[in-house]
């Protein structure tokens, strides 16, 4: 997979966010809240899950100008 453009990244919600807690989920993950992780789940997913299936939609049907 290819890095996202910046005008990409742009469009996600929380797009640092969800590489940092990645990062901590891979490398800490003796320091993890479950409660916390299940919030994001709940909440925080979702949408993100949204905005990822309306980009691969554009992709698809050629409306992001990725390289």
């Amino acid at each position: 997979m290819s890095e996202p453009t910046p005008r990409t990244v742009e469009r996600i919600l929380g797009y640092r966010t969800a590489i940092d807690f990645r990062n901590r989920l891979a490398h800490r993950y003796d320091d993890i809240d479950n409660a916390h992780v299940w919030r994001i789940i709940r909440d925080t997913l979702p949408p993100l899950l949204a905005e990822a299936e309306q980009l691969l939609l554009e992709a698809e049907i050629g409306l992001v100008d990725e390289p």
